[in-house]
């Protein structure tokens, strides 16, 4: 997050737990918002953050505020959740020529009396287009790392 998006979560924050902050004096306010910047750099989206922080508020019934560790397992559990919704989640688009090339590796590494020649002989064409990155591309029109979801 940059330092706007930390001053809006921080302001957010402050918005949920307001008896926390009355009683400190604006020296202490600002020393918090610095802290913020510092603790929060592992976040990277900070909407998901935001998010994150009210679901822990809705989930919990205490009114001190949480600490960071409880607000950084709500923000992983928030960003995973819209990155599913998105379609950005964390699994890998595998094709059926990824699938029977995992297949042909595993028969591969059989020692030769006891492979599958039929199966090694199915596997093969998608063996070779795993291999070869001009039919890779040929057949899906762009490499694998741009196939792949982000």
């Amino acid at each position: 997050m940059n330092a706007d998006e930390v001053r809006k979560a921080f302001n957010e924050f402050v918005n949920l737990y307001p008896n926390q902050f009355n009683s400190y004096t604006h020296q202490q306010k600002a020393e918090i918002a610095r802290s913020w910047e510092k603790l929060y750099e592992k976040v990277t989206d900070c909407e998901a953050f935001i998010e994150g922080m009210y679901d822990l508020k809705r989930s919990s019934n205490s009114i001190q505020p949480p600490s960071a560790r409880d607000l950084l397992d709500a923000y992983r559990t928030a960003k995973a959740r819209m990155d599913y919704r998105s379609g950005r989640g964390g699994k890998r688009i595998i094709t059926d020529d990824e699938s029977r090339y995992q297949i042909y590796l595993q028969e591969m590494k059989k020692e030769p009396d006891k492979r599958d020649e039929r199966l090694i002989q199915m596997c093969l064409p998608s063996a070779e287009i795993m291999c070869n990155k001009e039919a890779y591309i040929q057949k899906y029109g762009k490499p694998r790392e741009e196939y792949e979801r982000l």
